[in-house]
């Protein structure tokens, strides 16, 4: 796996760590990131069907308070996912 693909699954493990930390239903992740479910369930899946774009990392950020750096980080542990807060009309 290159360091790209590494990052990128990274992030999709994220992804669906925050959504879980957060109790949050797959609609209501994908609501919040303005992308479909199908897409969701594909990210959480580690298979990027479309592009991140960054709207999707300026979501996941605003939205949630993860800094930039954490998202493709594996170092995201839960004393960070503790520290974020879900504001799903953050914009």
């Amino acid at each position: 796996m290159t360091p790209i693909e590494q990052e990128l699954a990274t992030f999709c493990y994220n992804v669906a760590l925050l959504r879980r930390y957060f109790h949050l239903t797959q609609k209501e992740m994908a609501d919040a990131l303005e992308i479909s479910v199908y897409s969701l369930r594909k990210l959480e899946r580690g298979m990027i069907t479309e592009k991140i774009t960054l709207d999707l990392v300026y979501y996941l950020n605003v939205r949630f308070g993860v800094p930039y750096t954490k998202l493709f980080s594996r170092e995201m542990v839960w004393d960070d996912l503790a520290a974020c807060k879900f504001d799903p009309s953050a914009v």
